[in-house]
């Protein structure tokens, strides 16, 4: 057929392998998840052609930043870290900013103005945060839902550019679970999508997880640490894979654990893991830290019987001689 004969199948990136050109991205997460952080991060490196997440190259293009979610001073404050973070003196010149405006998508006037600005602009990338912010229309109907991701599309055709928007979850995340199944609303918005981008934060470490990825197989999940710099700057640092991340933070949970729950007194290993578990530990980071505690001499290990019943059992507890220096 001639479309399969006349159609170029390259894929062309904005973001490598993550954002390609002409398509939409939404980054899902409860507030607070470092969504924000993450669409900062992601125009400065488009507008800079500098590695998103501190991992991927961009494209160097124009970039429209949309904030109606954030107060000026706060995202003025952000930006201006970020920026710092990069080594840069200033914004780059083809960012381009609008904060707190009221723009609405599904306003006909506001959407008309919109377009004047794209046609003077030209950008290749609009960030938007976030999606509850720009719209009036009804979530849970896929009716109203659909006409606004149609209006989204249209604007990706007409001006060949990508979205990346911010958006809700249903409710909190308990620890580092896949936030891209719980987008608030209809699910025409996980229909619409090219691209699904999980996040999750504890403290200053995020998990970003490539929950739908419709050109590519994705990138998994990996974790960025939010890193303090010096006069006042902020830096996204590409840490790893989420699994090897979360291996070494259960093991770290772990000795803190065991370091405050065992004492001068004799504790059972079952008493031990039973306690451990009631504070979400798994057996296999509690073995691994109990191992690591007796060879440095901070617990004193031995075999006897429970109650004087039983096959004998490992038992522990602490040596006073020993610092609690870290691991």
């Amino acid at each position: 057929p001639k479309f399969l004969a006349n159609t170029d199948t390259t894929i062309s990136w904005l973001v490598e392998g993550l954002i390609p050109d002409n398509t939409a991205t939404i980054l899902g997460g409860y507030p607070g998840s470092g969504k924000s952080f993450l669409l900062m991060d992601l125009a400065l490196s488009v507008a800079t052609g500098t590695n998103f997440l501190d991992k991927f190259p961009t494209k160097k293009s124009s970039v429209f930043y949309i904030d109606e979610e954030n107060p000026p001073v706060l995202v003025a404050k952000r930006f201006d870290a970020l920026v710092r973070g990069k080594g840069l003196n200033h914004p780059p010149a083809n960012l381009f900013l609008s904060v707190g405006q009221r723009l609405m998508f599904d306003n006909d006037r506001k959407l008309e103005k919109l377009r004047q600005k794209l046609d003077e602009l030209s950008p290749s990338l609009i960030t938007v945060d976030s999606l509850i912010r720009v719209h009036s229309k009804e979530e849970n109907s896929a009716r109203e839902i659909s006409s606004l991701m149609r209006t989204f599309k249209n604007l990706m055709q007409d001006f060949h550019l990508s979205f990346a928007i911010s958006d809700h979850i249903r409710k909190p995340q308990k620890g580092y679970n896949n936030a891209g199944v719980a987008l608030r609303g209809s699910s025409d918005k996980w229909a619409f999508v090219d691209n699904l981008i999980a996040v999750s934060k504890n403290k200053s470490v995020i998990r970003v997880e490539h929950a739908k990825s419709r050109f590519d197989e994705g990138f998994g999940a990996i974790v960025i640490n939010l890193e303090q710099g010096p006069e006042n700057s902020l830096r996204l640092r590409f840490e790893g894979a989420a699994s090897d991340y979360d291996v070494q933070s259960r093991y770290e949970d772990a000795l803190m654990f065991l370091r405050g729950f065992i004492k001068k007194d004799w504790v059972s290993r079952p008493q031990v893991v039973s306690a451990g578990q009631d504070n979400g530990l798994n057996k296999g980071p509690i073995d691994k830290a109990l191992k690591y505690l007796v060879e440095r001499g901070e617990l004193e290990q031995s075999k006897e019987k429970i109650d004087g019943r039983g096959a004998p059992r490992f038992v522990f507890r602490r040596l006073e001689s020993k610092t609690d220096d870290a691991a």
